[in-house]
């Protein structure tokens, strides 16, 4: 697996005026929690814009990319998971061995 730098895929997007920002809400102790992890400053913006890209990637590769596909969506959405390239790799070799 290629290791991918930890850095923020919409660097930049502030200063263009075509550009939006997205603001949510979330539970005080699982924000503390990613700052316990790592305390350096940009941390949270930059964990959730690799994940948002990431999202965005994803439903491209899979066709999931207007109206018409609302359920596919969804059900994407709800039921992911994340799993690290080479564990899902691993995971993939197991399966194989158990149906032979």
């Amino acid at each position: 697996m290629t290791k991918q730098p930890f850095v923020n895929p919409y660097l930049g997007c502030e200063q263009r005026k075509t550009d939006v920002r997205v603001q949510t809400f979330v539970d005080t102790e699982d924000y503390e929690f990613l700052r316990l992890i790592r305390t350096n400053t940009g941390t949270i913006t930059t964990t959730v814009n690799l994940l948002f890209k990431k999202l965005i990637d994803e439903l491209k590769k899979r066709g999931i990319t207007d109206i018409t596909k609302r359920s596919e969506f969804e059900f994407f959405v709800a039921n992911s998971k994340l799993v690290l390239e080479e564990e899902q790799t691993t995971n993939s070799r197991k399966r194989v061995k158990e149906a032979a």
